[in-house]
């Protein structure tokens, strides 16, 4: 609670203002000043071009440590704050910005590009025009017509001006309250617009997603796949250089094994640990665990284009049949706080007076049979396949809410796949019922709704659920500026989201990450991303008498 009680200023305020591993070097040996720094990992990214990307993995493994934004967040982790662009200034109206690049920024060289010049105006045209022109000649050589937010944020963009070699003017359709914070986003990476040339004269831009170049403090070096990501420091990066030589992500996906290998040394960090698991950790005299209060929430989303998933009487009866105190007490373990709308704590337009759904199964069971679902009716609940901060253990989730719907006369059968398969099959709309989750990109109440829950996204969306009041308050919250008239404008909508029902949502989050006790200088932000610029390793701690597990 005290950590709560500490983000709650910082969020509140920043809302109102808008196998083992082979190395080279063994992880445990590094030190202060150099070496390789192994952070033992969850899952592989989508790939290595983040404008594409959906997940909170492949946003810590690749665009924080490869790619630079124009806008950045402070040290809180959700203000906003100058990054390639060093400052801006914004017209009275609130649609056109004015972005003053950093002179000297240079681009990673690897064997596979070396750049003649520095980051300018045409790299920033570059990476905002293909996020908002599907007909930009760059994503019809690259094959790709939409980005994850194409049809939001980026087409309310109406032009994107050179003003001098550093100089670059965005103009807006309508104002945005959210639109710098959309900028610092980790899909609004800056790319080269000269690699991209290079990759188009070659018949290769598809590369751009596997061979990735950047201005970020790491350069890309390898990627098995499943097994391990490879950098090492970019020793012109603008902000000073890394202090580790090299960086290492370990693929691990059972987070018991991520435990045994960093008591072990193979690792230095971890991340999404068990809420078992963090006993561990703080028993572990060799080990240390940083902890975060989370912009997140996690929820089940039905699939509103399958029956009976279109009738709000049944999403509401499955609802009602999960015993979430039971789920809590078993799953959770006190890591996760229950979710009474959408909005996560602290967010702007987020309810405290709100009452989330109540455990009524014989309620469920009348709005069943009202709704001509049969008692053994069947129907498909997807499982999360890894941890995360609003689900640590995504398969006993299932199981408890499989035996809760098996008591109103739903026979749910569980069905998982490998994160990246079941990702693009879910916003594919294979899935009935499907069990996710939504790390925010930039703090915004906007971005919890309109990503997940937009009619421009409907055909992308989990829910596929499309409602006009909705759409319409969408519109007005994104371009209202007073905060006040903004946070009514979420609740209402956050009224027809507890009526409509199309997500279900379930808990928002605290991020835990464990290390060894010779990391210094890392930090996570409220949205979750990671930075390790800055971060060494100092002699391991010596004890005094072994440790037993």
């Amino acid at each position: 609670m005290a950590l709560q009680r500490k983000f709650h200023r910082v969020l509140r305020g920043a809302a109102l203002c808008l196998g083992s591993l082979a190395l080279a070097v063994p992880a445990a040996s590094a030190r202060q000043g150099g070496g390789a720094f192994v952070f033992c990992f969850e899952a592989s990214p989508e790939g290595f071009d983040s404008a594409r990307s959906f997940t909170l993995s492949s946003f810590n493994a690749v665009t924080d440590p490869l790619y630079g934004r124009l806008l950045g967040f402070a040290p809180d982790g959700v203000s906003v704050a100058p990054e390639l662009a060093r400052a801006w200034e914004a017209s009275r109206d609130g649609r056109q910005f004015t972005f003053h690049l950093r002179p000297g920024v240079k681009w990673h060289q690897t064997d596979y590009f070396k750049p003649s010049r520095e980051l300018n105006a045409d790299d920033v045209i570059l990476s905002l025009d293909r996020l908002r022109r599907k007909d930009h000649p760059f994503n019809l050589a690259y094959g790709w017509s939409e980005y994850p937010y194409t049809k939001t944020y980026a087409a309310n963009i109406a032009r994107v001006e050179k003003i001098d070699p550093l100089t670059v003017r965005v103009t807006l359709e309508k104002p945005d309250a959210a639109f710098l914070a959309n900028l610092a986003m980790p899909v609004s990476i800056i790319i080269s617009a000269e690699y991209a040339e290079q990759l188009i004269r070659a018949g290769r831009l598809a590369d751009i997603n596997v061979k990735p170049i950047g201005t970020g403090p790491f350069r890309f070096r390898r990627y098995e796949k499943d097994a391990q990501i490879r950098y090492e420091a970019h020793p012109d990066y603008y902000a000073g250089r890394a202090r580790l030589d090299r960086l290492v992500y370990a693929i691990v996906r059972d987070s018991a094994t991520r435990l045994q290998k960093l008591r072990t040394g193979e690792c230095h960090l971890s991340i999404s640990p068990k809420p078992q698991e963090i006993a561990l950790v703080k028993a572990d005299p060799r080990l240390k665990l940083m902890e975060t209060t989370g912009i997140s929430t996690g929820f089940l989303a039905f699939n509103t284009r399958k029956k009976p998933l279109d009738n709000a009487d049944v999403r509401r009866a499955l609802s009602l049949a999960i015993n979430r105190k039971a789920l809590f007490r078993s799953v959770f373990q006190g890591s996760a706080r229950e979710a009474v709308g959408m909005l996560p704590p602290f967010t702007l337009g987020h309810d405290e007076k709100r009452k989330g759904i109540a455990h009524d199964p014989e309620t469920a069971r009348a709005l069943l049979k009202k709704a001509g679902v049969p008692p053994g009716f069947e129907i498909e609940l997807w499982a999360m396949p890894i941890a995360r901060s609003y689900n640590p253990d995504g398969r006993k989730f299932a199981e408890m809410i499989q035996a809760d719907w098996a008591k109103v006369g739903i026979k749910a059968k569980i069905v998982t796949y490998e994160w990246g398969d079941y990702i693009r099959r879910a916003h594919a709309g294979e899935h009935q019922v499907v069990s996710l989750g939504w790390s925010s990109d930039n703090g915004d109440p906007d971005n919890f709704l309109t990503p997940l829950l937009s009619c421009a996204i409907r055909e992308g969306s989990l829910s596929r659920w499309c409602h006009a009041g909705f759409e319409a308050l969408l519109e007005k919250g994104r371009y209202e500026q007073d905060a006040k008239k903004r946070a009514a404008i979420y609740r209402e909508m956050e009224g027809i989201l507890a009526a409509e029902l199309p997500v279900l949502p379930i808990s928002h989050g605290a991020f835990a990450h464990p290390m060894r006790r010779e990391v210094d200088g890392y930090r996570v932000t409220p949205l979750g991303h990671t930075s390790l610029h800055g971060v060494s390793l100092a002699a391991p701690r010596q004890t005094s008498e072994p440790f037993s597990p």
